[in-house]
């Protein structure tokens, strides 16, 4: 009989543990710490983000579901590329809300409008449909927040899935 198995029966043990502990490591930083920062925005997600003008400027009038009206810039400034991930959720108030997470390369770009246009409104649309406006208060050169004013719960839930898809 050999003396060294043993100490090999305890080393393959020990490798097997740590290859064990390993994939389950790797699993959770993979599935769910990129969750922590939010959802993964598709860059061909239906995401429009559109200055709110004032009626002497140049600009379109969508429809609102609620019968509202706002005017909004032509040619929109920021689209789905130029974001990153999002976090939407229900408030107890049962008003959805959204935080839209700017990518790098888009924060400057939002950084100078914002330095042009202190008091900016913009408003999301997705799928060619206003579902919120962003105040100046909830504009920042890292992410946009707004209440989605303009949507059910259940359409709240469309929205999210058109983030992603």
């Amino acid at each position: 009989m050999n003396d060294n198995s043993p100490a090999k029966g305890r080393l393959w043990t020990l490798i097997a543990a740590v290859a064990v502990f390993l994939w389950i490591l790797i699993t959770i930083s993979t599935y769910i710490l990129n969750r922590l920062s939010g959802e993964q925005i598709s860059p061909q997600a239906p995401l429009q983000i559109c200055k709110v003008v004032a009626e002497t400027e140049d600009g379109v009038n969508p429809q609102i579901p609620n019968g509202g009206k706002v005017r909004i810039a032509v040619a929109p400034i920021l689209n789905a590329a130029d974001f990153s991930t999002f976090r939407g959720w229900q408030e107890t108030d049962y008003h959805s809300r959204l935080r839209i997470n700017l990518q790098q390369h888009a924060r400057t770009k939002m950084q100078s409008i914002l330095n042009a246009h202190p008091e900016l409104q913009l408003a999301v649309l997705v799928n060619q449909k206003v579902v919120g406006i962003a105040a100046h208060t909830d504009i920042t050169p890292e992410y946009l927040y707004l209440t989605l004013t303009f949507c059910t719960a259940s359409d709240a839930n469309e929205v999210f899935a058109r983030l992603t898809q």
